[in-house]
């Protein structure tokens, strides 16, 4: 059993001259089931310009590109609560569940970006499925497999508009090799 919260400041003014939303260098993040959360896995783009968060990072950035780009203090900032297990099943299969809330910190750097007003800081609920099988008791053969889905919130909704109307899904399956 496990519980997750992050705090990441957002900008409350990204016209004063100071840049106070937290970012990172580089996001890896092992919190919150990121093996298997939606929001963690898919990256979600605005459309010509920055995403709102990064493949396989946790913070809502707005940055272009990871590799390329640099952090990004200027940025909504998120709160995350959460719940999850992980449930061993035999020494080769365990099954992995989460639930996480999600929120912007703060929406005046989205408002000013977006040149629109929001009626509310929720991005929604992210909830994960997802199994973990070892064949050979090592973790040189390794078979990963999640299901994942956003229920949108009404501050994604008011972002993304109507492609945020109804539930978002992620299926992840990959192998991994190590020799």
């Amino acid at each position: 059993m496990r519980a997750s919260l992050l705090y990441a400041s957002g900008d409350r003014n990204p016209y004063d001259g100071k840049a106070t939303g937290y970012d990172a260098v580089l996001e890896r993040p092992l919190i919150a089931g990121a093996e298997t959360s939606y929001w963690m896995h898919q990256s979600m783009p605005l459309g010509g310009g920055p995403a709102l968060s990064m493949r396989n990072g946790v913070l809502a950035s707005l940055r272009t590109s990871r590799e390329h780009g640099q952090s990004n203090f200027v940025n909504p900032g998120l709160r995350l609560a959460g719940i999850g297990a992980d449930l061993d099943v035999t020494p080769r299969l365990r099954l992995i569940g989460n639930l996480n809330y999600l929120t912007f910190d703060d929406m005046a750097v989205l408002a000013a970006l977006r040149n629109q007003t929001f009626r509310s800081k929720t991005i929604g609920t992210d909830i994960s499925f997802g199994l973990h099988y070892r064949p050979a008791l090592t973790q040189n053969v390794v078979f990963n497999a999640s299901i994942a889905a956003l229920l949108p919130g009404q501050g994604l909704k008011d972002l993304y508009g109507e492609a945020a109307d109804g539930v978002l899904y992620s299926v992840l399956l990959n192998m991994l090799l190590t020799f």
